[in-house]
């Protein structure tokens, strides 16, 4: 976990880390901008904002204007051991800073921080694509109801005689927004709303998350062992702290056949090793062979999609070719349709020798021979 504090004389956001009648000078808004692109490029977050994201707060008050100079930063990856934060007012010192910020982290080992994904909300929609016409016009006389009955209401309307074209526009963005609530309130109610992320998506997110997490946790760990001043006990500490990911530590678990089954197996047994390590040298050898069997692991994880579609669209460009069927054959490999080649004249094979041709039929008949016969380049195969 890496957290920083102290006084940044500047801070991240415009709205919720100032308050003033005066406006800000140029310079200022560029320093702000270049705070937030530093914060993001070091995956720092504020601890403060990770527990109260839309609250106002200020550690610095002259001349009328209350800012957020003063704050505490946490790695974005160990923002969930953020247990509480706020601002202490009662500060001992007397300067025109009017609060000290302060943070409780959960201290826990790594494998106690949470396993679930955060922050995340359903998207709920209602299928009207394969509506018929019978059940529109049932959603026609359904919506009529509830307007009489109250349930949905239209915004009321302008004199548009009397009107300003701003507020003309304005009346109509409401319309619009107002008219979709309607609509939909009344799919909702006639057919109910349901879920278009499915479980299966929601637990790729999570996947995602944990494996992007480990990754970061090994390059710390391997950025960790390069300090000239670790200790062997610090760096053991170190390595215990990394999340695997359950699939590494449970490798008889990935479905039978998966690309990165085996890699992930030669990983697990790395880790096991971990604790014939019995000196700063061998545990630095390591993190770093666990680190390379990690990204191997990973490398052929992301491509397993692409591997498994190119191996099912050789092996349909082969049923093609064995089957006879050219044109597909030709489709499947150039793919797109055959480019617009005429072959007016060849060189057949006589009782009397080789012999030039133009005749179509003799033609025809010699480039399918030599289709037939032809054998990719990759393929192992006694076929003449």
């Amino acid at each position: 976990m890496i957290a920083m504090a102290g006084d940044f004389n500047t801070y991240a956001d415009e709205t919720l880390d100032r308050e003033s009648y005066s406006e800000r000078t140029t310079g200022a808004q560029l320093i702000s901008q270049q705070f937030r692109d530093w914060l993001a490029a070091s995956g720092m977050e504020s601890t403060f904002r990770r527990r109260h994201p839309p609250i106002r707060r200020y550690t610095y008050e002259r001349n009328g204007t209350r800012t957020a100079l003063d704050d505490i930063f946490v790695s974005t990856e160990h923002g969930v051991a953020v247990e509480a934060s706020g601002i202490w007012l009662s500060s001992i010192m007397s300067s025109d800073h009017v609060g000290t910020p302060f943070v409780v982290f959960k201290a826990a080992r790594g494998g106690n921080i949470a396993r679930t994904l955060s922050n995340v909300t359903d998207i709920r929609v209602v299928n009207t694509r394969t509506k018929k016409e019978e059940e529109m016009l049932e959603f026609k006389q359904h919506t009529q109801q509830l307007l009489q009955q109250g349930h949905i209401t239209l915004i009321p309307d302008i004199d548009d005689g009397n009107t300003s074209p701003e507020a003309t526009l304005q009346w109509l963005e409401e319309a619009i927004t107002n008219l979709n609530e309607c609509m939909y309130t009344s799919e909702k109610f006639l057919w109910g709303e349901t879920n278009s992320q499915s479980r299966r998506q929601l637990a790729r997110s999570v996947c995602i998350q944990r494996s992007n997490r480990c990754t970061a946790q090994i390059r710390q760990l391997y950025t960790f062992s390069e300090l000239e001043s670790v200790s062997f006990e610090e760096l053991r500490l170190a390595t215990e702290a990394v999340l695997w990911p359950r699939w590494v530590l449970h490798p008889e678990q990935l479905p039978t056949g998966c690309a990165h089954g085996i890699p992930t197996k030669i990983l697990r047994e790395a880790l096991n090793a971990l604790h014939q390590c019995r000196d700063i040298d061998n545990l630095i050898t390591w993190v770093a062979d666990v680190g390379k069997k990690w990204r191997k692991v990973m490398r052929t994880r992301r491509n397993w999609r692409q591997t498994t579609r190119m191996m099912n669209v050789k092996q349909q460009r082969r049923q093609y070719f064995d089957s006879g069927e050219t044109r597909r054959f030709l489709r499947s490999a150039l793919g797109a349709e055959p480019p617009p080649v005429t072959i007016r004249s060849a060189i057949i094979a006589t009782e009397e020798g080789p012999c030039y041709t133009e005749d179509k039929l003799e033609v025809t008949r010699e480039i399918s021979a030599l289709l037939d016969s032809w054998i990719p380049p990759d393929e192992r195969t006694m076929r003449p």
